[in-house]
């Protein structure tokens, strides 16, 4: 999980800390670990783990991936979770602005 703010959402902080986030995903029964990263891409950390599998947000592109190449090298791969349009951080804080006028 990067540190960073989305370019889309980088007009407001996030809704949930990152230490929640991190929580709320560890959580879950089919994650084994939750990284976070500095960096602008996931690349030396994904070369230090090694993992079989990343797991990225929908609105990306596989082609577009630019740690694809590198997961491959050992036979891992990138899977892209589904986007739900009208589920993001920015479609909920905006929804909640509009209720609030």
């Amino acid at each position: 999980m990067s540190t960073e703010v989305s370019p889309v959402a980088a007009h407001c902080e996030p809704v949930n800390p990152l230490a929640d986030r991190v929580r709320v995903l560890s959580a879950l029964a089919c994650v084994d670990a939750v990284a976070v990263f500095d960096e602008d891409t996931p690349e030396r950390l994904l070369a230090d783990l090694r993992p079989q599998v990343w797991v990225k947000g929908g609105d990306y592109a596989g082609a577009d991936l630019p740690e694809a190449a590198l997961l491959e090298e050992w036979g891992g791969q990138a899977v892209l979770l589904p986007y739900l349009v009208g589920r993001s951080s920015t479609a909920l804080v905006a929804r909640v602005r509009e209720g609030a006028r």
